[in-house]
């Protein structure tokens, strides 16, 4: 942990053995994380610890298998995760009781790649080789069949190549090549930055009220990524930060962005994103956790 300066380094909880921490939320005093053992079988368990510090707190007995936490709030975890025959659910884990609850379920064989709870709904993408659509349900909802948001074809920038979602108080933003954006419902969509035919990739990733924040990834070689600001009404993009070397988003089969292992956080005034330095002397990436004021 850090303050929002990058400095005061504090480690809250270390992991022994051969178990590996991942998908990191705050909320309020505490800290929510996965911990699942490289050792045993590939399954995750959900816990909380204090930002002081301290033993971390199981939160129930249940497992998770290639579980992402996407949300948290005063009475629940938010976790997406597979279910039996590859199918996909969405459950929420009581923070004092342990107790899951499954919020909706898929039985698709593709794995969502971006989940955004916004409100009280949840958004997601899922697609199968280039074609995606999006979906949403009610967080509170008791395992509910996911209804479409919008139809898939409408706007390449959002349904045909998948790409990041994101949302602002109003607007559900989506894109790839392009980014777009819709009602919330996902409808009435416009093209708020259009295709460069130099540029591989338009991400939304994050809002900062009515505006998004939109990363072109980099490579780390010839083509440097840059991360901009710019306003659902379409006007032209303010450039926050340029010749970025690989922004940590990973994708999955070299083509489906999977922007909830590395988010871009917009906090108080500022922007928080992983840059990866690669091909140290060791020949290991190097982290950098990077600051951009708004």
């Amino acid at each position: 942990m850090f303050a929002f300066d990058g400095t005061g380094r504090q480690t809250i909880h270390m992991s022994t053995g051969e178990r590996r921490v991942h998908s990191i939320w705050a909320n309020g005093d505490d800290v929510f994380f996965l911990e699942e053992n490289e050792d045993a079988a590939p399954v995750s368990e959900v816990f909380k610890v204090p930002f002081e510090g301290g033993v971390p707190t199981r939160l129930g007995a249940a497992t998770f298998s290639e579980a992402r936490i996407f949300g948290v709030d005063r009475g629940s975890v938010f976790i997406s995760a597979q279910g039996e025959n590859f199918s996909r659910r969405y459950v929420r884990v009581d923070v004092m009781t342990g107790e899951v609850q499954v919020a909706a379920s898929t039985t698709e064989g593709s794995t969502p790649l971006h989940v955004q709870l916004a409100g009280d709904e949840v958004y997601f993408e899922q697609g199968v080789d280039d074609v995606a659509s999006l979906f949403r349900f009610a967080r509170d909802g008791l395992d509910a069949t996911p209804t479409q948001a919008g139809a898939p074809g409408v706007d390449p920038a959002c349904f045909l190549p998948v790409g990041a979602i994101t949302l602002t108080p109003t607007k559900l933003l989506c894109g790839y090549s392009e980014v777009a954006a819709f009602d919330r419902d996902g409808t009435h969509g416009q093209v708020i930055l259009q295709r460069d035919e130099l540029v591989r990739r338009y991400l939304p990733v994050a809002t900062f009220g009515e505006d998004v924040i939109v990363l072109r990834p980099g490579d780390g070689r010839d083509r440097p990524g840059q991360l901009s600001r710019l306003s659902t009404a379409g006007v032209t993009p303010l450039t926050l930060a340029r010749d970025l070397g690989i922004t940590a988003h990973r994708f999955t089969d070299d083509f489906f962005p999977n922007t909830s292992e590395w988010p871009v956080v917009v906090l108080r005034t500022a922007v928080y994103f992983v840059e990866v330095t690669p091909w140290g002397t060791d020949g290991a990436e190097t982290y950098h956790v990077r600051r951009v004021t708004l």
